[in-house]
């Protein structure tokens, strides 16, 4: 199966033409196999130039290098590393002043190695990197592949060389600047769908040549907007709403919608071209086709176009026409299937290279034995009697005001950090605050501040009484579990950030929420609230670690329960009177 790595670096972001020219490039040539592909954000994530560590650790054997100096080539070694594992490169540039962006250029940089990439030989140079095929998709502000501008391009020439130097010599640039005819020409001569294509490059421009619709027997089935319903849920509803009302964004039903619907967006192709171009807003155009396809069907189930028996797809999208719109006021009983639940949604992102998941599995046993295990910070507090103590001896008062940072990491987050970070076997996993009703898990490198991937987590409904903090996360049995302010235990998959489950543990709406970092123990997770801010009940509850389901839960503040013995056996577990504290102990 080929493996894709996908470099962007425009610094337009996610509004750049490359980018998503190249994203979609990827995805088509990964089948939609999102796992197939490794994304390298340098605009985003830009590395670090190299310098003077960097040199000095290419001629300084491996015993001798300084901690800033391994840092530097553990960055370059791990790029190296995502070169050689991938079958195909896409790699979007943003011609800048002629030339690439300088984020671009210190990722060739990190990678152009004597005797890792390249060697030299009698009879000159050789690349070491072979059997590749490379895409590099070019933006510009003008047309520099024919006509006067030619000689300015030092962009793709420069890529190609450096290229062809390693070994990479199968090498094909597509220009973002063609005219329209040419971009249908050339990917045509890929076998790829012509519209498809033209909607990626040109986003909105796109949407004036859609086809005039045609009433006709086009129509979805059910099961695409029951599909619909958990993708628009997880990437749609924070902005859009839970039932389409709008918020941050525009309504998707109602009289504001339908008059977008006989103005700007006439056919169910313009509709699609600008769903499938230009969301989510956060990462347009990060979804599958299929997946953009089961949206649309759920928005038009939502507002009564009526479902049929033939699925909804590329070919016959002008079949169903959009006018006129249905009426609102029409009685028809509900589809409970369509109704979502107003919670948060996750958006990931993968940055660096995926750690072997293995590598970053606790188990119960490593989770008892922590002093076994020196080099790593397993549990909230270390260890099960949450000391906080590291044995370990490396820094001490004589030379700790020697040390130096080897790495900022930037999340992108303003506001008080207050998680713990948990530390597997090098990967260091961290939690920022809640800004804008937005949180980030991250995997990082520990020994280089590298990112290996983030979750974006929108909220949803929360209220709290204090500061919208996190203190972290728990890892364990290969995964990542987070408790969230709106009141969700999610699990993560620990190498790859993949969401594995979501479920909810308290209602928010009447002031539960959550900032603890989740205890692991046995095969559960276990989260609580303290409930003395707002007139609710504090609890303890546990969840299965594996499928998030509710194991036990415990009240802690029911006066009844404290009172009478009765209540006290009614209560599912025991309990007892710790001799130390005030409080009640679990058994």
């Amino acid at each position: 199966m080929s493996h894709i790595l996908l470099v962007t670096s425009s610094p337009r972001g996610a509004a750049s033409y490359s980018s998503k020219v190249a994203r979609s490039l990827a995805e088509k040539l990964a089948g939609g196999d999102a796992k197939a592909i490794t994304v390298r954000d340098l605009a985003r994530w830009p590395l670090r130039q190299i310098g003077e560590d960097f040199v000095g650790a290419l001629s300084a054997p491996a015993e001798n290098r300084t901690r800033p100096q391994q840092a530097a080539i553990d960055l370059s070694d791990e790029l190296v590393k995502e070169l050689f594992a991938a079958n195909v490169i896409v790699i979007a540039s943003a011609m800048i002043n002629f030339g690439i962006s300088t984020n671009l250029k210190t990722w060739v940089d990190h990678l152009v190695r004597a005797g890792v990439t390249f060697r030299y030989t009698e009879k000159g140079p050789e690349g070491l990197v072979k059997g590749k095929k490379a895409y590099i998709v070019q933006a510009s502000g003008g047309v520099y592949s024919e006509g006067p501008m030619v000689p300015f391009n030092f962009a793709d020439t420069y890529l190609k060389r450096i290229l062809g130097f390693i070994g990479i010599t199968d090498v094909e640039v597509m220009e973002a600047t063609l005219s329209i005819a040419r971009l249908i020409t050339r990917f045509s001569l890929l076998g790829w769908n012509a519209r498809f294509w033209l909607n990626t490059v040109l986003g909105m421009v796109t949407l004036p040549l859609a086809a005039v619709s045609a009433p006709g027997g086009g129509d979805y089935t059910k099961e695409q907007a029951q599909a619909g319903v958990q993708i628009y849920s997880g990437t749609c509803s924070v902005c859009h709403g839970s039932r389409l009302q709008g918020g941050a964004a525009p309504a998707l039903t109602g009289a504001a919608f339908a008059q977008s619907l006989k103005t700007t967006y006439t056919t169910t192709s313009a509709l699609f071209a600008l769903i499938s171009t230009q969301m989510p807003v956060n990462n347009p155009g990060s979804l599958s086709k299929e997946q953009y396809t089961q949206v649309l069907a759920f928005i038009l189930a939502k507002n009564g176009y009526p479902v049929g028996s033939v699925p909804l797809d590329a070919a016959h999208l002008d079949e169903v026409a959009l006018l006129p719109y249905p009426d609102q006021d029409a009685k028809k009983a509900p589809d409970t299937n369509l109704e979502i639940a107003n919670i948060g949604s996750a958006n990931r992102l993968l940055v660096g290279a995926l750690p072997d998941r293995a590598s970053v599995t606790v188990s119960d046993t490593m989770m008892g034995s922590v002093d076994s295990h020196p080099a790593d910070w397993l549990l909230h507090g270390r260890d099960y009697s949450n000391q906080r103590f590291s044995p370990l001896k490396d820094i001490n008062a004589s030379n700790v005001s020697s040390l130096v940072p080897v790495a900022l990491v930037q999340t992108g987050i303003t506001s008080s950090f207050e998680a713990t970070p948990i530390v597997v076997d090098g990967v260091m996993y961290a939690t920022t605050p809640v800004v804008d009703n937005k949180m980030k898990i991250l995997a990082i490198r520990a020994n280089s501040g590298d990112v290996i991937w983030e979750s974006t987590y929108t909220l949803g409904d929360f209220k709290i009484c204090c500061g919208p903090v996190n203190r972290g996360v728990a890892v364990a049995y290969g995964n990542v579990y987070v408790v969230t302010l709106d009141d969700r235990l999610i699990a993560l998959d620990a190498a790859s950030g993949e969401v594995r489950w979501n479920v909810g543990v308290a209602d928010p709406t009447v002031g539960y929420s959550e900032t603890m970092a989740p205890q692991v123990y046995k095969g559960k997770i276990i989260v609580g609230s303290a409930g003395g801010e707002w007139p609710i009940r504090g609890f303890v509850a546990a969840f299965d670690a594996t499928t998030g389901k509710e194991v036990w839960r415990w009240h802690s503040t029911d006066p009844k329960s404290l009172r009478c013995t009765r209540a006290r056996a009614n209560w599912p577990g025991s309990f007892r009177r710790s001799r130390t504290m005030s409080g009640i102990t679990m058994q």
